[in-house]
């Protein structure tokens, strides 16, 4: 039986002690967490240690005409960073830059 209002108390009757997630990389990973274990992700961050794996990539004019143009058709940020390989809050910083700078 599926409770109508959600409390803390429903959802963790319901937890199994399993945490999955999906990496940068596509993969999916389950850890088993043991009773009072917060899971990796929700301590805030990239685990400690870990990398950035997305690397720094500059700007093209093509990507910035990309980005005008389709926000010029309200396309969604994230369906912008989906086309042009972008984090959805790095396709907003660019954005607000060409912003300012006038391009749009």
């Amino acid at each position: 039986m599926t409770p109508t209002h959600w409390t803390e108390a429903a959802i963790k009757a319901l937890l199994d002690g399993t945490w999955t997630y999906v990496t940068y990389e596509g993969r999916v990973v389950t850890d088993i967490l043991e009773p009072g274990e917060e899971p990796p992700i929700a301590k805030g961050g990239r685990p400690k240690g870990t990398k950035n794996v997305k690397p720094h990539q500059f700007w093209s004019p093509q990507d910035d005409d990309i980005i005008i143009t389709q926000r010029r058709r309200n396309m969604p940020f994230r369906e912008i960073a989906w086309i042009l390989n972008r984090t959805e809050e790095g396709t907003k910083k660019r954005f607000k830059m060409l912003r300012v700078r006038g391009r749009v």
